[in-house]
């Protein structure tokens, strides 16, 4: 989620950017398991699973559930760090 705040000061553990006098705040998106990724990125279990293993900035817990933040994993998927 993003939103723009008019000269406000950025919510504690956001990621803010200012231009001009604006500044976009954005919020983190936690993605709490495999069908969460895959309906925010609209691609398939396989593709996440190659992803993980590409190095992508997501987690698979004990049980075998997946997480991963949107921004981060986005941000990944364009710079592929």
């Amino acid at each position: 989620m993003v939103r723009t705040v008019a000269k406000r000061a950025p919510a504690q553990n956001n990621c803010a950017q200012s231009i001009e006098g604006i500044t976009v705040v954005m919020q983190p998106t936690p993605l709490r398991s495999l069908a969460e990724i895959q309906a925010a990125f609209g691609v398939s279990r396989e593709k996440i699973r190659q992803w993980h293993e590409y190095g992508a900035p997501i987690v698979i817990n004990e049980k075998g559930g997946y997480s991963a933040e949107y921004m981060t994993l986005h941000l990944w998927r364009l710079t592929g760090q």
